[in-house]
């Protein structure tokens, strides 16, 4: 391509016409502007997952350096702070077991919303809200106890645990202490590497609550000023002082915490380069194990956004250029993301004490192994074992503590996909090898007893669809688990009862070839939710809640491209509305709280070998065990049921 003056040089395009286009209106950009992005064309969260992943794949230094500097147009400095970073990380990552996991339990409370944040949580200071807070804690101590069982028998070692929120000091000390007391009993405390619980804002942190947190095994907590400027901290809707902040720190030096995270935002409302320089020199001075500075997001669902306030955002990489007060501090970076929305396209990067780096934060952002995550809102992350740069799988909580409450049952059901999950993966499990023995010696018996229970879980989900009384009905599952075939099914079962339905699958709202975000190896990302026309499916989804009718796209996968529309009439019936992503919030954002029935699938995979015969899947050994234990096979219960033994799937390995 052409070089731009004050446009930086990029490689040549080659063939791929779509980085050439990219460099193109890069290059146009830059010089238009006059800015110069120091990530470049870098787009995405984790850019020290890229060093890691190309390392794993034999790449050289000299490979990755070019497709930093090259590739993306990052500044040297950028390359430099994420190679620095993926280096100090890589002892972890070497130390990681197949096996290992991590637990995160969230909170949805805080006293006041802060004007920046976005996060599902409700505060504390009206009367509905805490009414809510005692059954959310003991629903989510239940949770956390399945989450334990759910561990042990998937062979989990669980490595580090991270109460987060919201905040989670905003619970009264007596809730507080039955949580982190049921926690103590529920999971062998001496044998996590970390134990992390986010005591977050000194308006409601007080010397008990740090004592109960001392008492009760947390070995790392936070205390996160945002700023040391009362009129920053007063612009942002915190209704504490800098002093306070000071007083809470020295309060959990008191009660003996020895590590502590201190957070710091860049570019909050009314801040300066010089006001941002002092708060930093200030959390120095405090001298906390870790420091956090993160560049201000500007999030669709916060106050700030909401609200149109007016910008006043100082330079907020000048602020970043401060952090070298941490270098010189001793302070080192070991974990880096970055967001959509960020300041100047910055990024957010933690600052730790040698020794003293969060095992959490590197796990999650590196997608280093599985997160059991319990709470509203909570998003568990499924991770292949032994294989970090493999499909990452999603079981989601309801996203609002009302929901989380009132449906919980629904909840503890979706946790059988992670259990689903591992048999897949692990094939040399003892309790599944003994299965697989058992029905090697009965494989018809066990066959017609897996047609016979799925048909009846087709048929009892049927009547709850139609129980229920809602429209839209939204069905997801595990991947390449016959969420399809069941969707179908069910909506015959349903037509059956003399009621009309449909099915429209997520795949329709594809965006299309050449549109699709891209995996960190440059591949395209199917699985993200951003492959999805979400514009489109929200329209059709208020056509359908509102009308019963809608006109959806149809996707050509010969040409991979939409193409076409069609007719969908729901009225007086039901549409089931299949898909990988059916119950992720973001989804149905847009409509009313109950407006459609969300079920989860706890589907078996399918397997077949290199003849195409029928393999055993992951429910087949959960019937055998039952039925060969003498003991009745279980029915379906609200929102799970199983899949079919339908058409086996080329290229999946046998369970053996």
């Amino acid at each position: 391509m052409e070089n731009y003056s004050g446009a930086p040089r990029l490689r040549p395009a080659g063939t791929d016409a779509e980085y050439a286009l990219c460099c193109l209106l890069y290059g146009l950009l830059c010089q238009a502007t006059g800015i110069t992005p120091p990530w470049g064309m870098m787009t995405g969260v984790r850019p020290v997952r890229i060093i890691h992943d190309m390392r794993a794949a034999g790449a050289t230094e000299a490979e990755i350096r070019e497709r930093f500097l090259g590739h993306f147009a990052c500044t040297p400095e950028k390359f430099a702070l994420a190679l620095g970073i993926a280096d100090l990380q890589k002892p972890v990552l070497d130390a990681a077991d197949p096996m290992d996991c991590s637990v995160y339990a969230g909170i949805p409370f805080c006293p006041t919303r802060c004007s920046y944040c976005s996060f599902v949580s409700r505060t504390v200071g009206d009367k509905a809200t805490r009414a809510l807070v005692q059954p959310y804690v003991d629903k989510l101590c239940e949770e956390l106890t399945a989450i334990r069982k759910t561990a042990d028998r998937c062979g989990l070692r669980i490595r580090t645990f991270y109460i987060g929120g919201g905040t989670p000091t905003s619970l009264s000390a007596p809730q507080l202490e039955q949580l982190m007391a049921h926690i103590a009993k529920t999971f062998d405390l001496a044998k996590l590497d970390e134990y992390t619980v986010e005591a977050g804002r000194p308006d409601c942190t007080d010397a008990e609550k740090l004592q109960i947190l001392k008492k009760y095994g947390a070995t790392r907590i936070s205390i996160n000023p945002q700023t040391f400027s009362d009129q920053v901290l007063q612009n942002i809707g915190r209704r504490h002082t800098a002093q306070d902040i000071i007083d809470c720190f020295a309060a959990a030096r008191a009660a003996g915490h020895t590590n502590i995270n201190m957070d710091l935002i860049a570019g909050l409302p009314g801040d300066t380069v010089e006001g941002f320089e002092a708060s930093l020199r200030q959390a120095i001075a405090l001298d906390p194990e870790n420091i956090t500075v993160h560049t201000l997001t500007l999030k669709r669902a916060s106050n700030i956004v909401v609200e149109h306030r007016a910008a006043d955002y100082a330079d907020v990489a000048a602020m970043l250029d401060k952090c070298s007060l941490l270098a010189e501090a001793g302070y080192r970076p070991y974990y880096m993301y970055r967001q959509k929305g960020t300041l100047q396209n910055l990024e957010n990067i933690g600052w730790a004490k040698p020794g003293f780096e969060c095992l959490y934060n590197i796990y999650i952002m590196e997608e280093v192994h599985t997160i059991l995550s319990a709470g509203a809102g909570g998003s568990t992350k499924l991770v292949i074992p032994g294989q970090r740069r493999g499909k990452i799988e999603r079981v989601f909580n309801f996203k609002y503590p009302t929901e989380y409450i009132d449906r919980f049952a629904e909840i503890l059901d979706r946790k059988a996909a992670v259990e689903d999950f591992y048999a897949r993966y692990i094939a040399n499990a003892s309790s599944a090898v003994t299965f697989v023995a058992l029905a090697a010696r009965h494989p018809q018996e066990l066959a017609a007893l897996s047609e016979t229970h799925y048909h009846d879980q087709i048929e009892s989900i049927a009547d709850e669809v139609l129980a229920a009384g809602h429209r839209i009905v939204m069905l997801t599952g595990p991947s390449a688990a016959g969420k399809t075939t069941s969707a179908h099914k069910i909506a015959r079962a349903v037509a059956a009862r003399g009621h009309n339905s449909r099915v429209l699958s997520l795949d329709d709202f594809y965006i299309g070839e050449g549109k699709y975000p891209k995996n960190p190896d440059g591949s395209d990302d199917y699985e993200s939710l951003e492959a999805l026309n979400l514009a489109e499916l929200h329209s059709c989804l208020k056509d359908l809640y509102t009308t019963g009718v809608c006109d959806a796209p149809v996707f050509d996968f010969t040409k991979q491209q939409p193409s076409g529309t069609q007719h969908i009439d729901a009225r007086d019936g039901v549409v089931i509305i299949e898909g990988l992503h059916a119950l992720n919030p973001a989804l149905t954002e847009e409509l009313p709280d109950d407006a459609a029935l969300c079920l989860y699938a706890g589907l078996r995979e399918e397997y077949a070998d290199a003849h195409d015969s029928r393999c055993l899947a992951t429910r087949d050994i959960r019937l055998c065990a039952a039925h060969c234990a003498g003991l009745p096979v279980p029915r379906a219960r609200r929102g799970v049921h199983a899949g079919a033994m339908g058409p086996c799937l080329r290229g999946r390995r046998p369970l053996h």
